[in-house]
Protein backbone atom coordinates (compact mmCIF):
# COMPACT_ATOMS: atom_id res chain seq x y z
CA UNK A 1 0.00 0.00 0.00
CA UNK A 2 1.37 3.38 -0.98
CA UNK A 3 1.40 5.05 2.40
CA UNK A 4 3.09 8.32 3.45
CA UNK A 5 5.92 7.51 5.84
CA UNK A 6 4.95 7.66 9.48
CA UNK A 7 6.66 9.95 11.91
CA UNK A 8 8.31 7.02 13.65
CA UNK A 9 10.21 6.13 10.46
CA UNK A 10 12.31 9.32 10.79
CA UNK A 11 13.46 8.78 14.39
CA UNK A 12 16.88 7.18 15.02
CA UNK A 13 17.72 5.77 18.44
CA UNK A 14 21.35 5.02 19.37
CA UNK A 15 22.36 2.89 22.35
CA UNK A 16 25.87 3.39 23.74
CA UNK A 17 25.67 0.66 26.40
CA UNK A 18 23.76 -2.55 26.88
CA UNK A 19 20.28 -2.15 28.38
CA UNK A 20 20.12 -3.23 32.00
CA UNK A 21 17.20 -4.79 33.74
CA UNK A 22 14.76 -2.48 35.45
CA UNK A 23 14.47 -5.07 38.23
CA UNK A 24 17.54 -4.08 40.33
CA UNK A 25 18.55 -5.72 43.51
CA UNK A 26 17.39 -3.79 46.53
CA UNK A 27 20.87 -3.48 48.05
CA UNK A 28 22.39 -1.99 44.89
CA UNK A 29 19.54 0.34 44.05
CA UNK A 30 20.76 3.41 45.91
CA UNK A 31 24.35 3.00 44.76
CA UNK A 32 23.40 2.84 41.11
CA UNK A 33 21.19 5.89 41.43
CA UNK A 34 23.91 7.94 43.16
CA UNK A 35 26.39 7.32 40.33
CA UNK A 36 24.12 8.92 37.73
CA UNK A 37 24.72 12.42 36.40
CA UNK A 38 23.42 14.76 33.71
CA UNK A 39 25.73 16.91 31.57
CA UNK A 40 25.43 19.16 28.52
CA UNK A 41 28.02 19.71 25.78
CA UNK A 42 30.02 22.94 25.92
CA UNK A 43 29.45 23.43 22.21
CA UNK A 44 25.77 24.43 21.88
CA UNK A 45 25.78 23.46 18.21
CA UNK A 46 25.87 19.83 19.29
CA UNK A 47 22.51 20.16 21.10
CA UNK A 48 19.63 18.74 19.04
CA UNK A 49 17.17 21.54 18.36
CA UNK A 50 15.33 20.29 15.29
CA UNK A 51 12.10 18.33 15.06
CA UNK A 52 9.84 16.79 12.45
CA UNK A 53 6.17 17.64 11.90
CA UNK A 54 3.80 14.65 11.83
CA UNK A 55 2.95 13.40 8.38
CA UNK A 56 -0.16 15.02 6.88
CA UNK A 57 -2.28 12.25 5.30
CA UNK A 58 -4.25 14.77 3.26
CA UNK A 59 -1.33 16.58 1.66
CA UNK A 60 -2.66 15.55 -1.76
CA UNK A 61 -6.15 16.88 -1.00
CA UNK A 62 -5.20 20.55 -0.86
CA UNK A 63 -6.05 21.21 -4.50
CA UNK A 64 -7.89 18.35 -6.16
CA UNK A 65 -9.23 18.11 -9.68
CA UNK A 66 -11.24 15.47 -11.44
CA UNK A 67 -8.38 14.72 -13.80
CA UNK A 68 -5.89 14.24 -10.96
CA UNK A 69 -8.14 11.87 -9.01
CA UNK A 70 -9.03 9.79 -12.07
CA UNK A 71 -5.51 9.58 -13.46
CA UNK A 72 -3.97 8.60 -10.12
CA UNK A 73 -6.63 5.96 -9.50
CA UNK A 74 -6.13 4.43 -12.95
CA UNK A 75 -2.35 4.49 -12.52
CA UNK A 76 -2.67 2.78 -9.13
CA UNK A 77 -4.86 0.07 -10.67
CA UNK A 78 -2.17 -0.59 -13.27
CA UNK A 79 0.49 -0.74 -10.56
CA UNK A 80 -1.48 -3.35 -8.58
CA UNK A 81 -2.43 -5.35 -11.66
CA UNK A 82 -6.21 -4.88 -11.47
CA UNK A 83 -8.81 -3.28 -13.72
CA UNK A 84 -10.38 0.00 -12.58
CA UNK A 85 -13.86 -0.49 -11.14
CA UNK A 86 -16.24 0.98 -13.69
CA UNK A 87 -18.75 2.24 -11.14
CA UNK A 88 -15.93 4.04 -9.32
CA UNK A 89 -14.87 5.80 -12.51
CA UNK A 90 -18.45 6.91 -13.14
CA UNK A 91 -18.84 8.24 -9.60
CA UNK A 92 -15.50 10.07 -9.69
CA UNK A 93 -16.53 11.69 -12.96
CA UNK A 94 -19.68 13.08 -11.37
CA UNK A 95 -18.28 14.52 -8.14
CA UNK A 96 -18.66 18.32 -7.81
CA UNK A 97 -14.99 19.04 -7.09
CA UNK A 98 -15.31 22.80 -7.55
CA UNK A 99 -18.37 23.22 -5.32
CA UNK A 100 -17.31 21.59 -2.06
CA UNK A 101 -14.33 21.62 0.23
CA UNK A 102 -16.04 19.21 2.60
CA UNK A 103 -16.90 15.53 2.34
CA UNK A 104 -18.76 14.27 -0.70
CA UNK A 105 -22.00 12.35 -0.23
CA UNK A 106 -21.02 8.75 -0.94
CA UNK A 107 -18.77 6.26 -2.68
CA UNK A 108 -20.96 3.28 -3.57
CA UNK A 109 -19.09 0.01 -4.17
CA UNK A 110 -21.87 -2.46 -3.39
CA UNK A 111 -21.95 -5.68 -5.41
CA UNK A 112 -18.45 -5.00 -6.78
CA UNK A 113 -15.86 -7.73 -6.12
CA UNK A 114 -13.02 -6.13 -4.16
CA UNK A 115 -9.86 -8.19 -3.89
CA UNK A 116 -6.66 -6.99 -2.24
CA UNK A 117 -5.34 -5.20 -5.34
CA UNK A 118 -8.65 -3.42 -5.92
CA UNK A 119 -8.65 -2.17 -2.34
CA UNK A 120 -5.02 -1.02 -2.52
CA UNK A 121 -5.83 1.01 -5.62
CA UNK A 122 -8.55 2.91 -3.75
CA UNK A 123 -5.88 4.57 -1.61
CA UNK A 124 -5.18 7.11 -4.36
CA UNK A 125 -8.82 8.21 -4.02
CA UNK A 126 -8.83 8.38 -0.22
CA UNK A 127 -5.63 10.47 -0.31
CA UNK A 128 -7.57 13.18 -2.10
CA UNK A 129 -11.28 12.76 -1.38
CA UNK A 130 -13.34 12.07 1.74
CA UNK A 131 -16.95 10.87 1.87
CA UNK A 132 -19.93 10.87 4.19
CA UNK A 133 -20.82 7.26 3.35
CA UNK A 134 -18.73 4.36 2.06
CA UNK A 135 -20.94 1.49 0.89
CA UNK A 136 -19.10 -1.84 0.82
CA UNK A 137 -22.22 -4.01 0.89
CA UNK A 138 -21.71 -7.47 -0.64
CA UNK A 139 -18.23 -6.77 -2.03
CA UNK A 140 -16.71 -10.18 -1.24
CA UNK A 141 -14.18 -8.82 1.26
CA UNK A 142 -11.83 -11.37 2.81
CA UNK A 143 -9.24 -10.94 5.56
CA UNK A 144 -6.51 -9.50 3.32
CA UNK A 145 -8.76 -7.03 1.52
CA UNK A 146 -10.60 -5.91 4.65
CA UNK A 147 -7.38 -5.31 6.60
CA UNK A 148 -6.02 -3.08 3.82
CA UNK A 149 -9.32 -1.23 3.48
CA UNK A 150 -9.88 -0.67 7.20
CA UNK A 151 -6.30 0.59 7.62
CA UNK A 152 -6.83 3.12 4.83
CA UNK A 153 -10.17 4.28 6.23
CA UNK A 154 -8.51 4.78 9.62
CA UNK A 155 -5.47 6.63 8.23
CA UNK A 156 -7.30 8.97 5.87
CA UNK A 157 -10.54 9.39 7.89
CA UNK A 158 -12.21 8.32 4.66
CA UNK A 159 -15.88 8.20 5.74
CA UNK A 160 -18.27 8.89 8.61
CA UNK A 161 -20.71 6.10 7.69
CA UNK A 162 -19.50 2.64 6.60
CA UNK A 163 -21.62 -0.29 5.39
CA UNK A 164 -19.88 -3.69 5.31
CA UNK A 165 -23.06 -5.80 5.20
CA UNK A 166 -23.18 -9.21 3.50
CA UNK A 167 -19.43 -9.84 3.68
CA UNK A 168 -19.31 -13.30 5.21
CA UNK A 169 -15.61 -13.99 4.51
CA UNK A 170 -14.16 -11.42 6.92
CA UNK A 171 -12.23 -13.40 9.52
CA UNK A 172 -10.37 -12.72 12.73
CA UNK A 173 -7.66 -10.50 11.20
CA UNK A 174 -10.25 -8.44 9.39
CA UNK A 175 -12.26 -7.81 12.55
CA UNK A 176 -9.09 -6.94 14.45
CA UNK A 177 -8.41 -4.27 11.82
CA UNK A 178 -12.02 -3.11 12.09
CA UNK A 179 -11.60 -2.81 15.85
CA UNK A 180 -8.48 -0.67 15.42
CA UNK A 181 -10.34 1.49 12.92
CA UNK A 182 -13.19 2.08 15.37
CA UNK A 183 -10.83 3.00 18.22
CA UNK A 184 -8.60 5.36 16.24
CA UNK A 185 -10.91 6.99 13.70
CA UNK A 186 -12.33 10.21 15.10
CA UNK A 187 -14.90 10.81 12.36
CA UNK A 188 -16.63 7.41 12.13
CA UNK A 189 -20.20 7.71 13.45
CA UNK A 190 -22.07 4.77 11.90
CA UNK A 191 -21.17 1.14 11.15
CA UNK A 192 -23.59 -1.24 9.45
CA UNK A 193 -22.83 -4.98 9.39
CA UNK A 194 -26.11 -6.62 8.39
CA UNK A 195 -25.96 -10.34 7.54
CA UNK A 196 -22.31 -10.63 8.55
CA UNK A 197 -22.03 -13.53 11.03
CA UNK A 198 -20.26 -12.66 14.27
CA UNK A 199 -19.79 -15.84 16.28
CA UNK A 200 -18.16 -16.02 19.71
CA UNK A 201 -14.69 -16.14 18.14
CA UNK A 202 -15.22 -12.88 16.20
CA UNK A 203 -17.50 -10.75 18.38
CA UNK A 204 -14.74 -10.15 21.00
CA UNK A 205 -12.71 -8.27 18.38
CA UNK A 206 -15.54 -5.78 17.84
CA UNK A 207 -16.48 -5.66 21.51
CA UNK A 208 -13.00 -4.55 22.61
CA UNK A 209 -13.34 -1.35 20.62
CA UNK A 210 -16.86 -0.70 21.90
CA UNK A 211 -15.75 -1.22 25.49
CA UNK A 212 -12.83 1.22 25.49
CA UNK A 213 -14.83 3.90 23.69
CA UNK A 214 -15.22 5.10 20.12
CA UNK A 215 -16.90 7.96 18.29
CA UNK A 216 -19.51 5.51 16.96
CA UNK A 217 -23.11 6.64 17.47
CA UNK A 218 -25.04 4.13 15.31
CA UNK A 219 -24.33 0.38 15.20
CA UNK A 220 -26.37 -1.96 13.00
CA UNK A 221 -25.82 -5.67 13.65
CA UNK A 222 -28.95 -7.08 12.07
CA UNK A 223 -28.99 -10.78 11.18
CA UNK A 224 -25.51 -11.41 12.59
CA UNK A 225 -26.20 -14.64 14.53
CA UNK A 226 -25.77 -12.94 17.91
CA UNK A 227 -28.06 -15.17 20.00
CA UNK A 228 -26.40 -16.97 22.89
CA UNK A 229 -22.78 -16.34 23.80
CA UNK A 230 -22.18 -13.46 21.29
CA UNK A 231 -24.87 -11.21 22.83
CA UNK A 232 -23.41 -11.92 26.28
CA UNK A 233 -20.04 -10.58 25.08
CA UNK A 234 -21.54 -7.63 23.18
CA UNK A 235 -23.84 -6.55 26.02
CA UNK A 236 -20.97 -6.68 28.52
CA UNK A 237 -18.92 -4.36 26.32
CA UNK A 238 -21.76 -1.91 25.69
CA UNK A 239 -22.45 -1.54 29.40
CA UNK A 240 -19.29 0.59 29.55
CA UNK A 241 -19.93 2.49 26.31
CA UNK A 242 -20.91 6.16 26.61
CA UNK A 243 -21.09 7.25 22.96
CA UNK A 244 -23.42 4.82 21.17
CA UNK A 245 -26.94 6.19 20.71
CA UNK A 246 -28.65 3.75 18.31
CA UNK A 247 -28.37 -0.05 18.35
CA UNK A 248 -30.09 -2.23 15.73
CA UNK A 249 -30.26 -5.94 16.56
CA UNK A 250 -33.10 -7.19 14.36
CA UNK A 251 -33.27 -10.78 13.07
CA UNK A 252 -30.78 -12.32 15.49
CA UNK A 253 -33.09 -15.10 16.76
CA UNK A 254 -33.06 -13.69 20.28
CA UNK A 255 -35.24 -15.47 22.84
CA UNK A 256 -36.34 -14.52 26.34
CA UNK A 257 -33.01 -15.86 27.64
CA UNK A 258 -31.10 -13.36 25.49
CA UNK A 259 -33.40 -10.61 26.79
CA UNK A 260 -31.73 -11.04 30.19
CA UNK A 261 -28.47 -9.73 28.67
CA UNK A 262 -30.27 -6.85 26.96
CA UNK A 263 -31.95 -5.97 30.24
CA UNK A 264 -28.58 -5.82 31.98
CA UNK A 265 -27.32 -3.55 29.22
CA UNK A 266 -30.21 -1.10 29.66
CA UNK A 267 -29.72 -1.02 33.43
CA UNK A 268 -26.09 0.09 33.06
CA UNK A 269 -26.14 2.16 29.87
CA UNK A 270 -28.17 5.38 30.03
CA UNK A 271 -26.77 6.97 26.86
CA UNK A 272 -28.38 4.47 24.45
CA UNK A 273 -31.48 6.14 22.98
CA UNK A 274 -32.75 3.64 20.40
CA UNK A 275 -32.97 -0.16 20.57
CA UNK A 276 -34.43 -2.04 17.59
CA UNK A 277 -35.17 -5.71 18.29
CA UNK A 278 -37.47 -6.37 15.33
CA UNK A 279 -38.08 -9.90 14.06
CA UNK A 280 -36.78 -11.82 17.06
CA UNK A 281 -38.51 -14.28 19.42
CA UNK A 282 -38.52 -12.46 22.76
CA UNK A 283 -42.15 -13.31 23.64
CA UNK A 284 -43.87 -11.98 26.76
CA UNK A 285 -41.19 -13.30 29.12
CA UNK A 286 -38.46 -11.43 27.25
CA UNK A 287 -40.51 -8.23 27.37
CA UNK A 288 -40.72 -8.70 31.13
CA UNK A 289 -36.92 -8.54 31.38
CA UNK A 290 -36.72 -5.43 29.17
CA UNK A 291 -39.49 -3.62 31.02
CA UNK A 292 -37.80 -4.41 34.32
CA UNK A 293 -34.80 -2.43 33.08
CA UNK A 294 -37.03 0.40 31.81
CA UNK A 295 -38.53 0.71 35.28
CA UNK A 296 -35.07 1.65 36.53
CA UNK A 297 -34.55 4.34 33.88
CA UNK A 298 -36.17 7.25 35.66
CA UNK A 299 -33.70 10.07 34.99
CA UNK A 300 -34.94 12.55 32.34
CA UNK A 301 -31.34 13.32 31.37
CA UNK A 302 -30.64 9.81 30.04
CA UNK A 303 -32.28 6.56 29.04
CA UNK A 304 -33.92 4.72 26.17
CA UNK A 305 -36.20 6.89 24.00
CA UNK A 306 -37.24 4.40 21.28
CA UNK A 307 -37.99 0.70 21.69
CA UNK A 308 -38.95 -1.32 18.59
CA UNK A 309 -40.36 -4.81 19.21
CA UNK A 310 -41.89 -5.46 15.80
CA UNK A 311 -42.75 -9.14 15.25
CA UNK A 312 -41.52 -10.73 18.49
CA UNK A 313 -44.35 -13.21 19.16
CA UNK A 314 -45.89 -10.96 21.80
CA UNK A 315 -49.36 -11.66 23.18
CA UNK A 316 -51.77 -9.74 25.39
CA UNK A 317 -49.88 -10.93 28.49
CA UNK A 318 -47.05 -8.51 27.66
CA UNK A 319 -49.39 -5.63 28.57
CA UNK A 320 -48.74 -6.28 32.27
CA UNK A 321 -45.02 -5.60 31.83
CA UNK A 322 -45.50 -2.56 29.56
CA UNK A 323 -48.09 -1.10 31.94
CA UNK A 324 -45.68 -1.40 34.86
CA UNK A 325 -42.87 0.25 32.90
CA UNK A 326 -45.02 3.10 31.58
CA UNK A 327 -46.09 4.02 35.11
CA UNK A 328 -42.51 4.59 36.28
CA UNK A 329 -40.32 5.22 33.21
CA UNK A 330 -39.92 8.84 32.13
CA UNK A 331 -37.57 8.51 29.15
CA UNK A 332 -39.42 6.38 26.57
CA UNK A 333 -40.87 8.48 23.74
CA UNK A 334 -41.72 5.82 21.15
CA UNK A 335 -42.95 2.25 21.52
CA UNK A 336 -43.56 0.00 18.50
CA UNK A 337 -45.21 -3.39 19.07
CA UNK A 338 -46.45 -3.79 15.49
CA UNK A 339 -47.01 -7.20 13.86
CA UNK A 340 -47.62 -8.95 17.19
CA UNK A 341 -50.88 -10.71 17.99
CA UNK A 342 -51.62 -8.68 21.13
CA UNK A 343 -55.34 -8.06 20.34
CA UNK A 344 -57.78 -5.75 22.15
CA UNK A 345 -56.89 -6.96 25.66
CA UNK A 346 -53.44 -5.44 25.24
CA UNK A 347 -54.82 -1.90 25.21
CA UNK A 348 -57.12 -2.71 28.11
CA UNK A 349 -54.06 -3.68 30.13
CA UNK A 350 -52.31 -0.39 29.23
CA UNK A 351 -55.06 1.99 30.35
CA UNK A 352 -53.47 2.88 33.68
CA UNK A 353 -49.91 3.10 32.35
CA UNK A 354 -50.78 5.26 29.34
CA UNK A 355 -53.01 7.51 31.45
CA UNK A 356 -50.24 8.20 33.97
CA UNK A 357 -47.35 8.39 31.48
CA UNK A 358 -46.36 11.86 30.30
CA UNK A 359 -43.41 11.05 28.03
CA UNK A 360 -44.62 8.59 25.39
CA UNK A 361 -45.26 10.46 22.14
CA UNK A 362 -45.68 7.72 19.54
CA UNK A 363 -47.35 4.32 19.77
CA UNK A 364 -47.06 1.77 16.95
CA UNK A 365 -49.90 -0.78 16.84
CA UNK A 366 -49.84 -1.76 13.16
CA UNK A 367 -51.15 -5.25 12.40
CA UNK A 368 -51.83 -6.25 16.01
CA UNK A 369 -55.28 -7.88 15.46
CA UNK A 370 -57.20 -4.94 16.94
CA UNK A 371 -60.95 -4.60 16.39
CA UNK A 372 -63.41 -1.81 17.07
CA UNK A 373 -63.41 -2.81 20.75
CA UNK A 374 -59.71 -2.00 20.93
CA UNK A 375 -60.29 1.33 19.16
CA UNK A 376 -62.94 2.23 21.73
CA UNK A 377 -60.48 1.43 24.53
CA UNK A 378 -57.86 3.56 22.80
CA UNK A 379 -60.31 6.47 22.59
CA UNK A 380 -60.64 6.32 26.38
CA UNK A 381 -56.85 6.40 26.70
CA UNK A 382 -56.66 9.41 24.37
CA UNK A 383 -59.10 11.30 26.58
CA UNK A 384 -56.81 10.81 29.58
CA UNK A 385 -53.41 11.27 27.90
CA UNK A 386 -52.44 14.82 26.83
CA UNK A 387 -49.05 13.87 25.38
CA UNK A 388 -49.50 11.21 22.68
CA UNK A 389 -48.89 12.73 19.26
CA UNK A 390 -48.94 9.83 16.79
CA UNK A 391 -50.66 6.43 16.83
CA UNK A 392 -50.40 3.85 14.05
CA UNK A 393 -53.44 1.56 13.68
CA UNK A 394 -52.98 0.40 10.10
CA UNK A 395 -53.74 -3.15 9.01
CA UNK A 396 -56.22 -3.79 11.83
CA UNK A 397 -59.88 -4.81 11.70
CA UNK A 398 -61.35 -1.42 12.64
CA UNK A 399 -64.96 -0.91 11.64
CA UNK A 400 -67.29 2.08 11.72
CA UNK A 401 -67.95 1.87 15.47
CA UNK A 402 -64.25 2.01 16.26
CA UNK A 403 -63.57 4.94 13.93
CA UNK A 404 -66.53 6.85 15.32
CA UNK A 405 -65.13 6.52 18.85
CA UNK A 406 -61.70 7.71 17.68
CA UNK A 407 -63.22 10.70 15.89
CA UNK A 408 -65.06 11.78 19.03
CA UNK A 409 -61.92 11.39 21.15
CA UNK A 410 -59.85 13.42 18.69
CA UNK A 411 -62.21 16.38 18.99
CA UNK A 412 -61.41 16.73 22.69
CA UNK A 413 -57.74 15.68 22.45
CA UNK A 414 -55.31 18.52 21.74
CA UNK A 415 -52.06 16.60 21.23
CA UNK A 416 -52.68 13.95 18.53
CA UNK A 417 -51.25 15.21 15.23
CA UNK A 418 -51.33 11.96 13.24
CA UNK A 419 -53.55 8.89 13.48
CA UNK A 420 -52.62 6.29 10.86
CA UNK A 421 -55.58 4.16 9.71
CA UNK A 422 -56.44 2.20 6.58
CA UNK A 423 -58.27 3.94 3.73
CA UNK A 424 -60.70 1.03 3.45
CA UNK A 425 -62.02 -1.39 6.11
CA UNK A 426 -60.15 -4.66 6.35
CA UNK A 427 -63.45 -6.54 6.32
CA UNK A 428 -66.82 -5.31 5.20
CA UNK A 429 -69.36 -7.03 7.41
CA UNK A 430 -72.52 -5.10 6.66
CA UNK A 431 -74.09 -3.50 3.66
CA UNK A 432 -72.60 -1.41 0.87
CA UNK A 433 -73.15 1.91 2.62
CA UNK A 434 -70.65 0.84 5.31
CA UNK A 435 -67.78 1.63 2.97
CA UNK A 436 -69.03 5.17 2.43
CA UNK A 437 -69.55 5.74 6.15
CA UNK A 438 -66.10 4.33 6.88
CA UNK A 439 -64.52 6.59 4.26
CA UNK A 440 -66.29 9.65 5.66
CA UNK A 441 -64.98 8.90 9.16
CA UNK A 442 -61.44 8.42 7.83
CA UNK A 443 -61.62 11.82 6.16
CA UNK A 444 -63.00 13.42 9.32
CA UNK A 445 -60.24 11.92 11.48
CA UNK A 446 -57.53 13.12 9.11
CA UNK A 447 -58.96 16.62 8.95
CA UNK A 448 -59.08 16.86 12.74
CA UNK A 449 -55.49 15.60 13.06
CA UNK A 450 -54.37 17.97 10.31
CA UNK A 451 -55.83 20.90 12.22
CA UNK A 452 -54.06 19.79 15.38
CA UNK A 453 -50.81 19.42 13.45
CA UNK A 454 -51.02 22.99 12.19
CA UNK A 455 -51.47 24.31 15.72
CA UNK A 456 -48.80 22.21 17.41
CA UNK A 457 -45.80 24.22 18.68
CA UNK A 458 -42.62 23.57 16.63
CA UNK A 459 -40.70 22.49 19.75
CA UNK A 460 -43.08 19.59 20.35
CA UNK A 461 -42.83 18.45 16.74
CA UNK A 462 -39.04 18.50 16.88
CA UNK A 463 -39.15 16.36 19.98
CA UNK A 464 -41.38 13.88 18.15
CA UNK A 465 -38.88 13.41 15.31
CA UNK A 466 -35.65 13.74 17.28
CA UNK A 467 -34.80 10.06 17.30
CA UNK A 468 -36.15 8.83 13.96
CA UNK A 469 -34.33 5.51 13.29
CA UNK A 470 -32.13 5.20 10.21
CA UNK A 471 -33.41 1.82 9.07
CA UNK A 472 -37.11 2.42 9.63
CA UNK A 473 -38.22 5.68 8.00
CA UNK A 474 -41.89 5.21 8.91
CA UNK A 475 -41.68 4.13 12.55
CA UNK A 476 -44.09 3.43 14.14
CA UNK A 477 -45.52 1.17 11.50
CA UNK A 478 -42.51 -0.68 10.30
CA UNK A 479 -42.95 -3.12 7.46
CA UNK A 480 -40.58 -5.85 6.44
Amino acid sequence: MDRPPSRSDDVTVSVSSPLSSCLRKRNSNRQSLSNRSVSFPEDETRIVTGYLEPVNPWIYAESITKEAVLSNYIRSCEKHGVNPVRSVLVQLEGLPYEESNERFDALDLRFETLQLGSCEALEEIFKRVQFEKLNLDNTGLDDEASVALFDMIEYYEAATNINISNNTNIGSRGWQACSRMLKRTKCLEQLECRNTPLDESLIPQLSRALRVGTQLQVLKLEKCCLAGRPIVILAAALKLNTTLKELYLAENEFTSIDAVQLSGLLKCNVTLQLLDLSNNMLEDAGVGHLCGALCEQTRPSGGLAILVLWNNRLRSGSAYHFNKALKTNNTLEMLNVGHNEVRDDFLTGLIEGLTLNRNLLRLGMQSTHLTSAGAITLSQIMNGNPNLQRIDLRDNDLQVAGLAALAVALKSNTSITQLDIDDCPKKSRTQDDTGEEYGALVEEIRNIAKGMNAGTPPMVLRRTWRYVPHSAPSLPGRSR
